[in-house]
């Protein structure tokens, strides 16, 4: 129908590397993000970019895979992780059924994110230790009923997933709310 223009960037910052993927729709571009963590995967970006995120991972360790929540740009190469690398995922309890069953969500994010294949999950925990490095997971709903922050207690490092308020926000979801948003943020 209208084709997409697809673009990736990596980077490292303090031992982390990270991935940006690009997906742009007519005048509509959107972001999604991955981080890799003294072997903690947080998110595994979108089916549409698969590939590009598969490439990325392949050569990388990865020795467990937090997932910020659910929605389908975060979580699009679980199976590929679990058939591949076979890796541990861990999300929300209450997300664990859904995502092991073919994805339901509108049309108009399937056409930026591409459709997720069903994956099976871990529930998450509250603490866990991964490699040398000790972790948190808060709970911080708001965007979505299952959304998580992770918290790398030996680095310091904070990683909020879709946690934030933007000036010039581009779609807010019918189950998000901007109160909850806030307090989670506080």
């Amino acid at each position: 129908l209208f084709m997409a223009k697809f673009s990736v960037s990596i980077g490292k910052v303090n031992n982390v590397e990270w991935m940006n993927g690009i997906v742009q729709r007519l005048n509509v571009k959107l972001n999604v993000r991955v981080f890799l963590d003294n072997g903690v995967l947080i998110d595994t970006g979108c089916a549409s970019l698969q590939r590009q995120f598969t490439e990325w991972m392949n050569d990388k360790e990865i020795n467990a895979v937090f997932l910020t929540h659910s929605h389908e740009d975060h979580v699009g190469a679980c199976k590929w992780l679990q058939e591949v690398k076979h890796t541990p995922i861990y999300l929300h309890e209450d997300s664990l059924l859904p995502v092991s069953q073919k994805a339901s969500y509108p049309y108009y994010r399937k056409v930026f994110w591409g459709e997720r294949e069903p994956f099976s999950a871990q529930p998450m925990f509250d603490e866990i230790q991964v490699n040398n490095s000790k972790w948190l997971s808060i709970h911080t709903p708001g965007h979505s009923s299952d959304h998580y922050s992770f918290f790398n207690q030996s680095s310091g490092n904070l990683y909020s997933g879709d946690l934030f308020v933007h000036p010039t926000t581009k779609v807010i979801l019918k189950e998000e709310s901007i109160p909850q948003i806030i307090q989670s943020l506080n």
